[in-house]
């Protein structure tokens, strides 16, 4: 199974989640996030990054960002054909 999580910049809340499921769940599924309004390439943010190695022990540092290439609701179209689940994090 494929799971993404979506926010808007994909620099603190899906990239977040994606790798908080990427520690809890391992190889159950494949993990990916992406933001609606994402600069391509970015880094986590700081306080993402100091969040995630501070409570969870997970280093997010070589995440970068991705933006939709697409009009979302024809991104979740497509991902959930070939998905299993998507989360909108506003």
């Amino acid at each position: 199974m494929r799971i993404l999580f979506v926010c808007s910049g994909n620099t603190c809340r899906s990239p977040m989640a994606e790798w908080f499921a990427r520690k809890r769940l391992g190889g159950q599924a494949d993990f990916e996030s992406t933001g609606t309004r994402a600069v391509d390439g970015a880094s986590a943010s700081n306080e993402a990054r100091e969040v995630m190695r501070k409570f969870f022990g997970i280093d997010i540092s070589s995440h970068r960002s991705l933006t939709v290439r697409c009009p979302l609701r024809q991104l979740l179209s497509n991902f959930l054909e070939s998905h299993g689940a998507y989360f909108c994090i506003g």
